[in-house]
């Protein structure tokens, strides 16, 4: 029995030791650890029962590159509803891009607009939680933001 045990021990190192560096990247062999980070405001407009409140503003900071927007998810939570924000019009929050020059991406310093899309997301001054996922890792940022 001891030796049945040393010899999984074993077993599990190699395979560790083997995958080690393998682990990190993506299918195109593109290393996925990002030192880009966002900051989340309140979007400063006033939020209402309407379903089309602009609700944050995020940017994006970092030395890693831009964000392709199909590598991409962003998640709001508020109280137990999460909604899902894309561009244009296909989720609960839409995203709209007001600067950077590539459509297909959230660029280094770019600010996004994170609003409402005929879903009441925060009808009154609310805690939303940020979600941002890049390869299917959490993007550093703020967490959390008040809306007010």
């Amino acid at each position: 029995m001891r030796k049945t045990k040393v010899a999984i021990i074993i077993l599990l190192l190699i395979i560790t030791a083997s995958l080690s560096g393998c682990l990190g990247y993506n299918l195109a062999n593109e290393k996925i650890e990002d030192p880009n980070t966002y900051t989340a405001t309140d979007a400063a407009h006033d939020i209402g029962s309407e379903t089309n409140d602009t609700l944050m503003l995020l940017r994006m900071y970092g030395t890693k590159g831009n964000f392709q927007w199909n590598n991409i998810s962003i998640m709001l939570l508020v109280g137990d509803n999460v909604y899902n924000c894309a561009i244009g019009e296909s989720e609960a929050c839409s995203i709209s891009q007001e600067t950077g020059d590539d459509e297909y991406s959230w660029e280094i310093v770019e600010y996004i607009w994170l609003s409402e899309n005929n879903v009441d997301i925060c009808s009154q001054p609310c805690q939303i939680d940020i979600r941002v996922i890049h390869y299917n890792g959490l993007v550093h940022g703020g967490r959390s933001i008040a809306v007010n």
